[in-house]
């Protein structure tokens, strides 16, 4: 009998056109997930955390493929223009690193872990990746097309 593994991970990375910074602090700033992730709902912080983010507590409702349902993230790490890590819990718990490399312009690369919750089978298993792999290639270049249509600022001489 093959057994299943207990989480499942996917990873995918875009070249975004933006100084690694702003791509931190814009991700480091959840009260942008619902712009650039068409699941997200009612975004509310609920703890600001400390240094660059760490221990923020955020709130939102994600609609899925078992209908909406509610999601805490947690900043558990953060590195001002390199990292973002998150832990997200509600009807599936996940992991995720927002690592950037590069000045600009940058590769944004998203790297999210789910735990499989006992009982889901392979099938289901298969589709829950799929659909974490999809968000955040979604995610992803919509965070692309946000952050390189604002006009650059003045660069120094």
């Amino acid at each position: 009998m093959d057994e299943q593994p207990s989480e499942l991970r996917c990873e995918e990375s875009v070249e975004i056109d933006a100084v690694a910074h702003d791509v931190w602090a814009y991700r480091l700033d959840f009260a942008h997930l619902p712009a650039y992730n068409r699941s997200v709902r009612a975004v509310r912080l609920v703890d600001a955390g400390g240094r660059d983010g760490v221990g923020a507590r955020w709130r939102f409702d994600l609609d899925g493929p078992g209908g909406t349902q509610p999601v805490q993230l947690t900043v558990t790490a953060s590195e001002p223009g390199a990292l973002v890590a998150v832990d997200l819990t509600g009807a599936v718990r996940a992991r995720e690193r927002f690592t950037i490399e590069g000045r600009r312009p940058c590769r944004a690369t998203i790297a999210l872990t789910v735990e499989i919750p006992d009982g889901l089978g392979g099938a289901a298993a298969g589709r829950l990746l799929a659909h974490g792999r999809a968000e955040i290639s979604g995610e992803l270049a919509r965070m692309q097309s946000l952050l390189t249509q604002t006009p650059a600022g003045p660069t120094a001489p």
